[in-house]
């Protein structure tokens, strides 16, 4: 029996819903840092561009990030979400009391899940009302090093996070970048090698035109400028957490010429990559 156009939008709805379930139940907070602030003028950083995602809940006070899509405007009693590697700048002109927290927000197999769904910029306080304590715990966590407490870190992260993954979306414009998670997977484990677009398309099944059209229609980026931007966060990771010289992280990038890659990494983060460890190291 042919099922109807309404069967099958039914149908497709229920896959997109039970992709999403599946998505999510398997995403894992590794939480950075989580700190209360009073801040001042001096709250100002210019297009950041991190491994870390953000989250700010401002308690009073006022200030401003622009995107490049626009200048959002810090309220209080609003929380606000900047996903890993999305560059922007961030300012105070009087004063803000905010607290905030750095974080990854990973899939099962480690693919950085703000690369397969959108998720609302700023929710307000009566979107989210356990927000104040969910962080002020948070905050209350970061200062205890037991060997359990990431495991609690990461639970009530994810709670706080919850209104916006509540919210959020798959990243598609015809079909979900979901689609492409074995490519994601396979970038992310060869970002030390040259991948050839071909490789990836075979992946998939596809020609090397149809699948870079499509995963820049789902994903934002074309697959080479989409692999660069793993290897450039791959490399801030490394400057942060080792003394590797900058010709090693290099390498490890998949650059075999480390002025290249310095370039390449002072284009994507605004500077340069011992610049970078001196500062956020």
């Amino acid at each position: 029996m042919t099922s109807t156009p309404v069967a099958q939008s039914k149908v497709c709805e229920k896959q997109e819903e039970e992709v999403s379930e599946r998505l999510l139940s398997g995403i894992r907070a590794h939480v950075q840092c989580a700190y209360y602030s009073e801040l001042g003028p001096d709250w100002r950083s210019e297009k950041i561009s991190d491994i870390f995602a953000r989250l700010y809940f401002i308690v009073g006070g006022s200030g401003k990030i622009s995107l490049d899509s626009g200048d959002v405007a810090l309220k209080a009693n609003h929380i606000y979400l900047i996903p890993s590697g999305c560059r922007h700048s961030h300012y105070c002109d009087n004063h803000i009391r905010i607290y905030w927290c750095h974080f990854q927000l990973d899939t099962h197999n480690d693919i950085d899940l703000f690369d397969l769904i959108e998720v609302p910029l700023e929710l307000s306080v009566t979107q989210a009302p356990n927000t104040e304590h969910l962080l002020t715990t948070l905050c209350q966590l970061n200062q205890q090093t037991d060997s359990w407490i990431n495991a609690e870190r990461s639970a009530y992260a994810l709670l706080a996070l919850l209104p916006f993954l509540q919210r959020a979306r798959n990243r598609r414009q015809q079909g979900k970048a979901e689609d492409y998670r074995a490519v994601l997977q396979f970038i992310r484990e060869h970002l030390h090698q040259p991948i050839k677009l071909q490789t990836l398309a075979d992946i998939v099944g596809q020609s090397s035109e149809h699948f870079s059209r499509r995963f820049k229609q789902q994903l934002g980026l074309s697959p080479v400028a989409y692999a660069t931007h793993k290897r450039m966060q791959y490399a801030q990771l490394l400057l942060r957490q080792t003394n590797q010289q900058v010709k090693q992280i290099a390498c490890q990038c998949g650059f075999d010429d480390p002025y290249h890659f310095s370039r390449v990494f002072k284009k994507h983060t605004g500077v340069a990559p011992l610049h970078y460890r001196s500062n956020y190291g």
